[in-house]
């Protein structure tokens, strides 16, 4: 018997979104045993879910050891634990699924007054708002049909809702890699340099080139933004130092502000002007670096925000490859996870850093899950979608590229 632990008491709060999806009710039971942390939370999900789907649902609360010892011994469907497994334990046979690092999922109805709560940037809070969710719940179900069942009690839960399945990371790894290899020896380039931001999609791309090329360099380039001085630099370097990979800084501050007096007396420059000069300047470094020592810029954009236009146009969006452009944030993040990157990059709020205060949701005004889940064919309020369909397409020749007479 395959025998599965799922870390963090977040698991089971997935089969509570089930409930009002329109899910398949069957026969069957789920036994799971473990941490007592969220005892009461864990009860009352598990009886929505009995309710909704017939499947009989026990939980015995009596601590994380005794949740991964029932797991061993085959008493039991899932454990829930409140820490990591321990390498003796890894090596009994036992496989953890990580659904989320010391937090505590909220489900929170559309009709809920409280719906439109933003996910906050804490290790002890997560919002997870339905019905866009039901990712979560597909990890879980995943965790039910990869455990052997008895015969007598088959557990079977489905839902007509289209939700994404979680990509083999490993062959995602080891293809990505081979993708840039192959770039590398096509062009004749001598190696790589990326934009080390300190954010998600850096660290992603960072980690993808040095595996395929150890000549790999990432460029820190703080621009009159504080957080790129302190906290961006400061993540930048974590990443850096865990996988090896070489760094060097430009500081962009004084050649902003040359330009921006420079600029001014050709144009009385707006806010998208002077929004968008940092990313450029970047592109026109990183190009630098390229020209004068034979090397490819790395793209870092996603697939979530290139749909939606939030990159800049010969900014951020100027390169010579992309290997994360075909994933959401959603994706980046379970890449980050597979592939244990920082902390500090995994929970600290997605921010392009254009200016103080600034977060990536807020300019949107959408969330990342609203974004992701319309990407995935998933139901999103009515407000999120004409949101994300209006974004899309003002953006559009921002994607469409240069247009040529012909």
């Amino acid at each position: 018997m395959k025998k599965i632990i799922t870390i963090m008491m977040v698991a089971v709060l997935a089969l509570s979104m089930l409930a009002g999806c329109g899910s398949t009710k069957t026969t069957g039971s789920v036994a799971t045993d473990g941490s007592t942390s969220m005892e009461k939370v864990i009860g009352a999900l598990g009886e929505a879910f009995q309710n909704e789907t017939g499947i009989s649902f026990t939980y015995n609360p009596t601590g994380s050891g005794s949740g991964i010892k029932v797991v061993q011994e085959g008493r039991c469907d899932i454990g829930l634990s409140s820490r990591a497994l321990k390498d003796e334990e890894k090596a009994s046979g036992l496989s953890g699924t990580v659904l989320a690092y010391d937090g505590i999922a909220i489900i929170v109805s559309p009709e809920n007054p409280v719906a439109d709560l933003r996910w906050r940037p804490s290790p002890r809070f997560i919002l997870v708002k339905s019905p866009t969710g039901l990712r979560l719940a597909a990890r879980m179900l995943r965790s039910f049909s990869s455990a052997a069942k008895p015969a007598a009690v088959p557990v079977t839960v489905s839902s007509p809702s289209p939700v994404p399945r979680m990509r083999d990371y490993q062959k995602e790894f080891e293809n990505r890699v081979s993708f840039i290899r192959g770039l590398l020896a096509e062009s004749g380039a001598d190696g790589i340099v990326y934009g080390n931001s300190g954010g998600k999609d850096s660290a992603l791309v960072g980690i993808l080139c040095k595996a395929a090329c150890n000549n790999t360099i990432g460029i820190i380039m703080p621009c009159a933004s504080k957080r790129n001085y302190n906290q961006d630099a400061e993540d930048g370097l974590t990443v850096a130092k865990q996988y090896r990979i070489e760094t060097r800084t430009v500081d962009l501050t004084p050649v902003r502000e040359i330009a921006i007096q420079q600029l001014s007396a050709a144009a009385d420059l707006n806010s998208a002007a002077l929004t968008n000069l940092a990313p450029r300047l970047r592109m026109l470094t990183l190009y630098a670096v390229a020209a004068s020592e034979n090397r490819l810029v790395a793209g870092t954009g996603n697939r979530s925000e290139a749909y939606v236009g939030y990159f800049t146009k010969w900014g951020d969006g100027a390169h010579d490859f992309n290997p994360v452009s075909d994933l959401t944030v959603t994706e980046i993040y379970e890449f980050l996870h597979w592939l244990n990157a920082p902390a500090c990059i995994i929970k600290k709020a997605p921010s392009a850093g254009l200016f103080d205060g600034q977060t990536d949701e807020l300019e949107m005004g959408i969330t990342y899950n609203e974004l992701d889940a319309y990407l995935f064919g998933e139901t999103v309020s009515d407000t999120a979608k004409q949101s994300i369909q209006r974004m899309h397409d003002k953006s559009e020749h921002k994607r469409e590229g240069i247009k040529h007479y012909a």
